[in-house]
């Protein structure tokens, strides 16, 4: 009996952690048939020069969004 306390409190902290994970995937609270899918692009600026860019777009594919990233460094 004297380990019950210890037992209490992990099987808490388990049960938090599981139920934490179990809320914490984003994809479940992102509205996608509101999501901006113009292109996104920048320039890469090092020492006052540009070195590099990054563009991405993205589309609907069914059910699926995809990404497509055009890094040039």
């Amino acid at each position: 009996m004297k380990h019950l306390p210890l037992l209490v409190a992990f099987s808490t902290a388990i049960f938090s952690a599981s139920s934490f994970a179990a809320n914490t995937d984003w994809r479940t609270s992102v509205d996608f048939s509101r999501a901006d899918l113009r292109p996104f692009s920048m320039v890469l600026i090092k020492d006052g020069s540009a070195a590099g860019s990054m563009a991405y777009s993205m589309r609907r594919d069914g059910d699926i969004y995809v990404i497509e990233d055009r890094t040039e460094m």
